[in-house]
């Protein structure tokens, strides 16, 4: 079973010429049923077009990846590239303690000039 490469025809398997739009078949492209959502679908298609799954696994090729998520993307040539790997924490626990020690020296210094009642 196949679609037409012109029109995208359902088209029975061995078929050289669609029957809507006359085009001849070559290269016919077979399908295959989504192990997910047991539709048919294209047998090079990555992602189901039924239920948006992935069905493929992707081919990892170790480049890096360019994003560029400006709002004029194609008036900018400012790009950031991303490696694939561990993402970095933006902060440690060194900084952390720094925080919690500010934090209490803040409250003791407040608490020795606040005004006392008796």
């Amino acid at each position: 079973m196949a679609y037409c490469s012109n029109c995208g025809e359902f088209l029975p398997d061995g078929i050289r010429f669609c029957t809507k739009c006359g085009a001849q078949q070559n290269g016919v492209s077979q399908t295959v049923f989504c192990k997910y959502c047991g539709k048919q679908i294209p047998k090079d298609a990555v992602i189901c077009t039924y239920c948006g799954r992935q069905v493929e696994e992707l081919r990892s090729s170790n480049q890096p990846l360019i994003i560029n998520n400006s709002a004029a993307a194609s008036a900018s040539s400012v790009t950031s590239v991303v490696t694939p790997g561990k993402v970095k924490k933006k902060y440690n626990a060194f900084l952390d303690l720094i925080l919690i020690f500010c934090t209490a020296g803040l409250w003791l210094i407040v608490m020795a000039v606040r005004p006392k009642y008796e």
